[in-house]
């Protein structure tokens, strides 16, 4: 399937996503802060079309909603991978109560390409039960297009029962 030099590539890509998922963990746990249920990787490099020019893409899943200036501290946190492997970071930060709300087609994309680097609050089973509800609501993932897309007309709107 893989030429020579795309099997190296594809194999050096893969070993750079074990690491930065190992990385994503160990700076979670470092911080020390009991407010962070989840963290991991998402986008290109979870999804495996990782680029020269992608960046590496992180979610963090807090207890209660935060101010700028403590979503920044996860910012900073992870210029340790900026350093490291030369790719810039984005950093996005929900808190649990937003997340089960009415969900963005960002943040669906965003739980679809979940790794999981650290999970103390089983919210791996959440994105997982969002995922079914926004199925039985109509919505799904367009694999060619790379999108979700919705089976019905107009606006669909749902959340998760608090009960998750």
């Amino acid at each position: 399937m893989f030429s020579g030099l795309s099997q190296s590539i594809h194999r050096d890509v893969l070993e750079m996503k074990e690491e930065v998922v190992s990385e994503i963990g160990r700076i979670v746990k470092d911080l020390g802060r009991e407010d962070v249920l989840a963290a991991g990787l998402f986008g290109s490099m979870a999804r495996g079309d990782f680029r020269e020019k992608s960046d590496i893409d992180i979610f963090i899943i807090t207890e209660k909603e935060l101010g700028i200036k403590e979503q920044d501290q996860f910012y900073y946190a992870f210029g340790e991978l900026r350093r490291k492997f030369g790719k810039d970071t984005t950093v996005l930060v929900y808190d649990m109560r937003s997340l089960k709300r009415v969900p963005s087609w960002q943040t669906l994309s965003m739980i679809k390409d979940a790794i999981f680097a650290y999970d103390v609050a089983g919210v791996k089973e959440i994105f997982k039960a969002i995922l079914d509800e926004a199925e039985k609501h109509g919505i799904f993932y367009d694999e060619k297009e790379r999108v979700f897309r919705s089976r019905k007309q107009g606006r669909i709107i749902f959340s998760l029962s608090t009960t998750h």
